[in-house]
C-alpha cells in the first residue's frame, strides 16, 4: 500500500471521529426548546451523513488494492534467467530467444518463445511470425497457458544450404485472450509495456557461410510446441527444456 493512500484513509478515520464526537456532544447538549431539538436533528443528519461518507473513504483507502496478491510465485523468467527487460501484454510476459543464434546452412535452429502468465486464470496465447525469407514455421502458433505457468513454445526452423550470410530478422507479434475472468496477479514485477523494447517484437539469426556439409540438428525438427517449465504450487522449475536447447550447434560436427 502506498504512503498517499495511507494518509488518506487516516485523514478521514480521524475527521470521522471528529464528526462522531461532534454528533455525541451536540446530543448531550441540546436544548430544551422545540427550535433547539429541530436544530439539532438537522445537524445530526449532516453530522452522521459526513461521518458515513468518511468511513467509507477510510475504507477505500486503507483496502488493500483489489486482485493484490500478499505473497508471489516464483519468478521464471526474473529470478530463473536472471531477464531484466520484459514485455508484458495482458498478463503475459515474454522473451524470444534462438537456439542457436547464428547457423551455418543447412540445418535447423529452434525459435524458443520464453512465456510466463502472471494471473491466476488461463490465457489463449496468439503468436504470429513474419519476415522470413524463405518461409520457415510462419503463420500464427495458439496454445493455452495456465494460470501461473510458465514454459517455452518451440518453433524448429530449417535453413537450406545456399541462403546469403548474414543477419536474418524475425518479426512477430503476441497477443492473448483472458478465457475466464483476468484472475488475481502471481507474478510480483511487472513488465514494461510493449512499445518501449524493441526486443519485444523481432529477433535475429546470424546465417554464417562456410562449406556445405551435414544438416545440424536435424532432430530438432520435430522440437515443436509448448513444454511447460513451472506451474502454481511446484517447488522448483524443471529446466531440462532449455538445457537441451543449449547443446544445439551452430555448425556441423568436423571428423
Amino acid at each position: 500500500m502506498s504512503q498517499s493512500r495511507k494518509v488518506a484513509g487516516g485523514c478521514c478515520v480521524v475527521f470521522g471521529v471528529l464528526c462522531l464526537a461532534g454528533l455525541g456532544a451536540l446530543w448531550a447538549f441540546q436544548g430544551r426548546s422545540p427550535g433547539d431539538r429541530e436544530a439539532t436533528v438537522g445537524l445530526s443528519w449532516v453530522l452522521g451523513i459526513l461521518a458515513g461518507l468518511l468511513a467509507l473513504g477510510a475504507w477505500r483507502f486503507l483496502r488493500p488494492p483489489f486482485g493484490r496478491r500478499t505473497a508471489f510465485q516464483w519468478d521464471l523468467l526474473r529470478q530463473g534467467l536472471s531477464f531484466q527487460a520484459l514485455p508484458e501484454k495482458d498478463g503475459l510476459q515474454w522473451s524470444m530467444l534462438v537456439f542457436p543464434d547464428s547457423i551455418q546452412p543447412p540445418g535447423v535452429s529452434v525459435l524458443a518463445f520464453l512465456v510466463q502468465n502472471c494471473t491466476s486464470s488461463s490465457r489463449e496465447v496468439r503468436l504470429k511470425l513474419s519476415g522470413l525469407n524463405p518461409p520457415a514455421g510462419e503463420g500464427e502458433h495458439r496454445f493455452i497457458l495456465m494460470g501461473g505457468q510458465a514454459g517455452v513454445y518451440r518453433i524448429p526452423l530449417r535453413f537450406h544450404d545456399g541462403m546469403t550470410p548474414g543477419p536474418r530478422p524475425i518479426d512477430f507479434t503476441v497477443e492473448a485472450k483472458a478465457l475466464e475472468k483476468k484472475g488475481l496477479r502471481v507474478i510480483e514485477h511487472p513488465g514494461a509495456a510493449v512499445r518501449t523494447l524493441p526486443q519485444a517484437r523481432q529477433v535475429t539469426i546470424e546465417i554464417l557461410s562456410g562449406t556445405p556439409g551435414a544438416a545440424v540438428n536435424e532432430f530438432a525438427a520435430g522440437w515443436a510446441g509448448f513444454q511447460p517449465i513451472f506451474e502454481t504450487g511446484r517447488s522448483a522449475p524443471d529446466l531440462e527444456p532449455l538445457r537441451l536447447l543449449e547443446e544445439l550447434r551452430s555448425t556441423p560436427e568436423r571428423p
